[in-house]
């Protein structure tokens, strides 16, 4: 399956606060789709990630009325059991609004706790890696 990193997603009223922007925490529910989406899209199971860190910086504010976002996912790092993405969040007509970085880890729902990628799943998203920068990913670890 071809690797598309730009992931849309539709703003909806709830979204909003009553300032009439795109609610912080809501922001952050619509960048979880977004990179769900992405990981699914790579063949990769995204029930099988956590959040350990999500950092984002806020640039300019995203109403109701700009419809849609445009979120670009770019892997950042793959490790062991975790994964790092850049998240950056765009409207069609302010272009950048928020920039996110987000670290996930491999969790074991059978054990509650952190465990290494299988193979196909640190290759796949390594691969994905490779596609963003065109470069090798492999890093020592």
């Amino acid at each position: 399956m071809p690797l598309t990193d730009k992931i849309t997603i539709g703003l909806r009223w709830r979204d909003t606060d009553q300032l009439g922007h795109v609610y912080h925490a809501s922001l952050v529910s619509l960048l979880d789709e977004a990179r769900s989406r992405w990981i699914e899209q790579i063949g990769v199971d995204a029930m099988n990630f956590v959040v350990a860190r999500l950092e984002i910086s806020y640039k300019q504010e995203i109403v109701v009325d700009d419809i849609e976002i445009h979120v670009e996912v770019q892997a950042k790092h793959v490790g062991t059991a975790s994964l790092v993405t850049r998240e950056i969040v765009r409207t069609a007509d302010r272009g950048i609004c928020a920039v996110c970085e987000c670290t996930l880890v491999r969790w074991d729902a059978t054990t509650r706790s952190s465990a290494p990628m299988t193979n196909g799943e640190r290759e796949a998203l390594r691969g994905a890696t490779s596609a963003n920068t065109g470069e090798d990913n492999h890093r020592g670890e």
